[in-house]
């Protein structure tokens, strides 16, 4: 699967009216987001947020993923949860949702414990819609129990220019 568009990094509300969140779950902070206005972001597109490497492991109780997400917008799509055990060949979904879910932040827990002691990669797809109103979030995405073994092989950009990509010299991680 090609990752054809950014997810991008914003505060205080996306550019358009009605979609994509006001702020962040917190306040006052930051969260990603795929932007679906602008002739530089074409319909029906996949932008990937993928994690490092994880060890998963249950042995000291909790072992889940928790995150928070905003679909709002009539042209919203689909946001996808994925996990791979080889390094990213393979993926299974996890969790899947499609549509406009209302202006608002919604939490989402993800059993881990199923894959106790394994290795794994996991991945958000976001995918644009079929007009501008469909601005896709995610914010406070923690693993509890997993733990980091390698880095990921993204580099998230600031959208300064508001064009819908990222600038590499505006780099944030």
């Amino acid at each position: 699967m090609e990752d054809q568009m950014d997810w991008l990094i914003d505060r205080d509300g996306t550019n358009s009216t009605r979609t994509g969140p006001s702020d962040d779950i917190s306040g006052g902070g930051h969260y990603v987001y795929i932007e679906t206005s602008g002739s530089a972001c074409q319909q029906n597109k996949m932008a990937i947020l993928q994690s490092e490497c994880m060890d998963i492991q249950t042995a000291e109780g909790t072992c889940h993923l928790s995150f928070y997400y905003h679909m709002y917008g009539v042209n919203t799509n689909q946001l996808t949860l994925q996990i791979s055990f080889d390094g990213g060949l393979n993926w299974t979904n996890l969790w899947s949702l499609t549509g406009d879910q209302g202006d608002r932040w919604f939490q989402q827990y993800i059993d881990l414990s199923d894959f106790d002691g394994q290795v794994a990669l996991f991945r958000f797809l976001g995918r644009s819609g079929f007009g501008f109103r469909g601005d896709i979030a995610l914010d406070e995405i923690v693993f509890y129990g997993p733990q980091g073994v390698g880095l990921g092989n993204r580099v998230y950009y600031a959208d300064f220019d508001q064009d819908s990509f990222g600038n590499p010299e505006d780099s944030l991680l």
